[in-house]
């Protein structure tokens, strides 16, 4: 008997369960993400705006200067929210410093 005819039906038989029906696929087990809720400091709401005690000069640029601070609180805690949801962008840089000098505090006007 020649190699051959052996060779021949063990590759016949080889390739015919080769090409049995495929595998059932059985669909991963959904991973939910870990969700982690921001600090408290992160989610207060903004605070009211103040409003000038009167309309004269010197009351009109003390309430423009801490409108401006409440402006750059807001955009620090925004921010920080978004750091937190590792979302980065770089116009966040200078909010999420810590405040030094003069940025500190509003210069307070004496009259």
């Amino acid at each position: 008997m020649s190699p051959l005819i052996p060779l021949t039906l063990a590759c016949s038989l080889l390739s015919a369960c080769a090409s049995g029906s495929q595998p059932t696929m059985v669909p991963a087990p959904l991973i939910q993400p870990i969700k982690v809720p921001p600090p408290a400091s992160l989610t207060q709401p903004p605070q009211p705006l103040p409003q000038p005690t009167s309309g004269a000069m010197p009351d009109l640029e003390l309430n423009h200067r801490q409108v401006a601070q409440a402006f750059h609180q807001l955009a620090a805690q925004l921010c920080a929210l978004l750091q937190h949801l590792e979302i980065e962008h770089r116009e966040c840089l200078p909010y999420l410093r810590e405040p030094t000098g003069s940025d500190a505090e509003p210069r307070r006007r004496h009259r």
